[in-house]
């Protein structure tokens, strides 16, 4: 027996600065954008059930930071009261290194960008609380169900010798050294596919650090494939789409899209190409669980609120720094 909840989907811009400002994700100071590659998305879920409800929103970003994530729950208090707050709003980010930087509070990652960028950090707030509003405004009866399939062909374990070292055990579990799962939560309104949000892990470093263009990179394209050239969206209409597709990141860690083990390698050696293969492959597995059998979700809702267990005694910290795979941009 399924249970019926109302679901709302909204899409929004989120796209920053696209000239002079530094890129977040590889480090790289030279790494300035210059221009659009493609534009950068929000898209909000709102789930309810009777009286709870929760707001997801994924993020073409390259990290979700405390900053936009601040900002937003302060705003959307503001405008909806209790209504969605920390116990029940989740954002997250897609992790493309191509996208504008400065948003953050922290010197580390604004290193490349200046300082503080307030354009680019008003365009990321902005964007997510015009598509938590689209969203909002969206709900409607919908049920839900869920499909769990396996993809093989759009990661690779960039860390080789490092998962040779786990328990023999716990590598039998994984006999490619990836975690090949891919996970679609399917939204349905009168039995018809309304939006969908996959969960896969690669990272999203198809584009190198060369690029200067801002990208989406190839989960990015995995939801423009499906939204816009297989469904036929309009991003710039007023009216809600049809359809939503959110592609967003799991337990990415040395998941690596580069399939010959080199930056902008695998599985041709064109950044572009390989940003469009790797997506489309996301793509096509997604949509193969989209009519696949899948479980029902029934039930209620009930966030769980983050919490963090603090020592009380003193302790003296490790100087930070910053890993080696973060300049090679693998």
């Amino acid at each position: 027996m399924t249970t019926e909840y109302r679901v709302g989907r909204g899409i929004a811009d989120i796209t920053g600065e696209p000239a002079e400002c530094g890129m977040l994700g590889y480090g790289v100071r030279t790494q300035q954008t210059t221009g659009l590659h493609t534009r950068l998305r929000a898209r909000a879920f709102v789930i309810a059930a009777t009286e709870m409800r929760v707001l997801l929103v994924v993020c073409e970003l390259p990290l979700m930071l405390d900053s936009v994530h601040r900002e937003v729950l302060r705003r959307l208090a503001t405008t909806y009261g209790e209504l969605y707050t920390l116990d029940n709003v989740m954002l997250t980010a897609t992790h493309t290194h191509c996208g504008p930087g400065g948003y953050a509070d922290h010197w580390l990652y604004n290193s490349n960008t200046g300082g503080f960028r307030p354009q680019t950090f008003g365009a990321i707030v902005d964007g997510i609380l015009e598509a938590v509003t689209r969203a909002h405004a969206d709900l409607a009866p919908a049920t839900l169900s869920v499909a769990i399939g396996e993809l093989h062909d759009a990661s690779i374990n960039r860390s080789p010798s490092a998962f040779a070292r786990n328990p023999a055990a716990e590598r039998a579990q994984f006999p490619d050294a990836i975690d090949p799962q891919t996970t679609l939560l399917r939204i349905e309104r009168g039995g018809r596919l309304a939006g969908v949000i996959n969960w896969f892990a690669t990272h999203g470093t198809s584009m190198t650090n060369r690029n200067t263009l801002i990208s989406s990179d190839n989960k990015g394209y995995a939801a423009y494939r499906w939204e816009r050239l297989d469904r036929g969206v309009d991003y710039l209409a007023d009216d809600p789409p049809d359809f939503v597709a959110a592609f967003a990141q799991t337990n990415t860690g040395d998941m690596s899209p580069n399939l010959n083990r080199r930056p902008g390698s695998g599985p041709t050696e064109d950044e572009f190409e390989n940003t469009r293969i790797i997506g489309t492959r996301q793509t096509v597995a997604a949509a193969k669980l989209a009519v696949d059998v899948g479980v029902d979700v029934v039930g209620g809702l009930t966030p769980a609120p983050p919490t963090s267990i603090c020592p009380t005694s003193r302790c003296s910290p490790s100087s930070a720094a910053m890993g080696a795979n973060t300049a090679p941009g693998r």
